[in-house]
């Protein structure tokens, strides 16, 4: 079994200056309904200008939430679109810039809406 903090469900997200808006309300879903549990990283361009933004509007969790830049290869060709864009790619490159401590945590979408507490999520046996 993987050791991890219990207490703490690791939550990552990507967010680019485009979808700042939309993560902030994903942001306020999540911990609506998961108050006082998850540490967030958030991935998120090194040109990204929303960072305190967001993180004023998260009121007293602003300390549960840490942004983590990524700088995509200038070699690499990721393919982009209206619909997919480069933060899209982001959790690609999730090894390179999470904390070392770290060994387990759950990945969403930032356009999407928590309705419920992810504990039972958390707490799956990956072992097998």
């Amino acid at each position: 079994m993987l050791a991890r903090d219990s207490t703490r469900i690791n939550i990552v997200t990507s967010c680019d200056n485009a979808y700042a808006q939309h993560t902030a309300v994903f942001l306020k879903s999540l911990l609506k309904n998961n108050q006082n549990t998850c540490r967030i990283f958030i991935l998120v361009p090194s040109d990204f200008i929303h960072c305190t933004s967001l993180a004023r509007n998260l009121g007293s969790h602003e300390s549960c939430v840490e942004f983590l830049k990524i700088d995509l290869p200038k070699h690499a060709s990721f393919k982009v679109s209206q619909h997919v864009t480069a933060a899209s790619y982001f959790r690609l490159f999730l090894d390179k810039v999470i904390p070392t401590s770290i060994s387990r945590v759950i990945y969403l979408d930032s356009d999407i809406l928590i309705n419920g507490p992810l504990d039972e999520l958390w707490a799956v046996d990956l072992q097998n």
